[in-house]
């Protein structure tokens, strides 16, 4: 069983990349929480990122593409913007990355989107109270609980330790000042 909004992981990278794109910018950066442990919707999000790239025509930098854990992002942020080229927009790949990229950009006074413009995927309850009002993309949480319970429930009536379903649900943008 699919339910598919194509690639929700995928998809919320292009939201972003795309709405980046909208506004005029073109050198974007994409932070994730570390990616060793191979967890899907972090890989699967930058996978989206580089094809949202590649669909406008943009050059995929590898040093726009990073993953730390969330003591590093402020040393990351901080290689990010000592570029020759510094990135113009940074897309956080989830609330986590998110609040440490808006910790450090208040702390070194760097006024968002002006130094540059921010996304966060994954939509937090705060996001609409930081100043300025953050974007961010939204994964239908209540669909995906009970997308998972289905799954779980089939996996208890057939005994299974794995189930092959797969739900994919489709993600959407909530614009604000931020990106």
């Amino acid at each position: 069983m699919k339910k598919d909004g194509k690639n929700s992981w995928i998809n919320s990278a292009r939201l972003a990349v795309d709405r980046f794109t909208e506004k005029g910018l073109h050198r974007i950066a994409i932070i994730t929480t570390s990616i060793i442990r191979k967890i899907s919707p972090r890989v699967e999000r930058i996978a989206g990122y580089k094809k949202a790239l590649e669909s406008h025509d943009l050059l995929i930098r590898e040093e726009y593409m990073k993953t730390a854990d969330a003591d590093d992002i402020p040393s990351v942020l901080s290689e990010l913007f000592s570029l020759d080229t510094p990135p113009e927009a940074i897309l956080a790949g989830n609330d986590i990355v998110l609040v440490e990229v808006l910790k450090y950009m208040k702390e070194k006074n760097m006024a968002i989107p002006e130094d540059a413009a921010v996304i966060g995927i994954d939509e937090v309850s705060f996001a609409s109270f930081f100043t300025p009002p953050v974007t961010t993309i939204v994964q239908p949480a209540v669909e995906m609980a009970k997308g998972a319970a289905d799954i779980l429930l089939r996996q208890i009536k057939k005994n299974e330790s794995e189930a092959e379903w797969m739900h994919r649900y489709k993600p959407s943008l909530i614009a604000r000042y931020s990106g």
